[in-house]
């Protein structure tokens, strides 16, 4: 029976001190200066999306619906999170019956807030993808005529018995027989990485997740191009476009 009572003071102690935090967070905010008010609301925040990880929080949720009907968050937050947004998904990841206070104007912002926060620059991707394959195209033209296949077809007209490959000439051989494989791998992936990015990255969590997906293409694009770089410059051009193109992506999908 006593271990039960410590159990219940324990989460009972708990709850008080995550309520009573945020109470006097709130107070010292409403009194603070600017750049103190900045740092502050990133644990007003933290505190208001732990709510409902609480083990009893009915007390933290009437102060939490006590400050959206007096606007006490108001000009609050962090610059991916409003604090007024943050006390409304908190009370809407409660459920039944807190989240039937929300009123039709707080579930209204926060929609409107997770549009713009999830939002993807999908056209802004899309043309950085068409540009990739009309440079890599013009890159590879430019290249085609240093490929191993035309030095040996010119010395084989000369008559010229053949030489011993190098070690560089193997390297050349072997880095144009998978150019095109890579190329066409690179083109996938991206094309891929852009479906994804427009449908799983309006997600919660997949706008990052699709950054590092870029991220990825961007580092393998750029070790390739270094591979193939002894062997030709112009393809290690043409593989080097597309993981630049991949970089741009991902910097274009950073928080907002």
């Amino acid at each position: 029976m006593g271990q039960l009572q410590r159990v219940a003071e324990t989460r009972t102690g708990a709850e008080d001190s995550t309520t009573e935090r945020l109470e006097a967070l709130v107070r010292r905010a409403q009194g603070a200066s600017e750049e103190e008010r900045g740092l502050l609301a990133e644990d007003i925040n933290t505190l208001l999306l732990q709510l409902p990880s609480a083990p009893e929080p009915q007390r933290g949720a009437t102060l939490v619906r006590s400050y959206l009907e007096t606007q006490a968050l108001a000009g609050l937050g962090t610059p991916t999170m409003p604090s007024n947004i943050a006390a409304t998904q908190a009370l809407l990841d409660l459920g039944y019956p807190d989240a039937l206070t929300l009123t039709p104007e707080e579930l209204d912002a926060l929609r409107r807030w997770q549009r713009q926060r999830f939002a993807v620059p999908w056209l802004t991707l899309l043309v950085t993808l068409f540009g990739v394959v009309l440079v890599q195209v013009f890159l590879l033209t430019m290249g085609s005529d240093n490929a191993p296949g035309v030095h040996a077809s010119l010395q084989a007209l000369s008559g010229e018995p053949p030489a011993p490959p190098t070690l560089m000439e193997l390297h050349e051989e072997l880095v144009w027989n998978s150019a095109y494989r890579f190329l066409f791998a690179q083109f996938v992936a991206g094309a891929g990485a852009f479906f994804y990015t427009v449908t799983a990255g309006r997600q919660r969590g997949g706008r990052a997740r699709a950054r590092r997906v870029f991220l990825m293409l961007a580092g393998l694009g750029a070790a390739m191009a270094l591979v193939q770089l002894p062997a030709n410059g112009w393809l290690a051009a043409t593989t080097f476009t597309a993981a630049a193109g991949a970089f741009i992506c991902a910097a274009n999908l950073k928080p907002t």
